[in-house]
């Protein structure tokens, strides 16, 4: 290192607890992507089928398959859904669902 130049700082990775919010194939996705990263998916969240778009997919099967609780809702905003969310305690909440973003 030269005279002025600092040396850098490890890098440390912390595994976060993550709920991710989503109804189609770009949720699963990331939720794969956030799984070999190696951060916790803690929920998944989607919403009833008969509500969901036309390019959804089943989030109730593959959080069965990939062994991640699910929960849905038709208010992401409702006092239930949240004090559930709070109840898990998620470092952060992860959306991919357009009604949200």
């Amino acid at each position: 290192m030269g005279i002025h130049q600092k040396e850098p700082k490890p890098f440390i990775f912390e595994v976060m607890n993550i709920i991710v919010l989503g109804t189609d194939m770009f949720m699963v996705s990331c939720v794969n992507g956030l799984i070999k990263s190696g951060h916790k998916v803690i929920l998944l969240v989607s919403e009833p089928e008969n509500m969901s778009p036309v390019n959804s997919i089943n989030i109730k099967n593959i959080a069965n398959d990939l062994s991640i609780p699910y929960y849905e809702t038709i208010d992401i905003n409702s006092s239930d859904t949240s004090e559930y969310f709070k109840s898990i305690t998620p470092d952060i909440i992860f959306s991919t669902w357009p009604k949200l973003i």
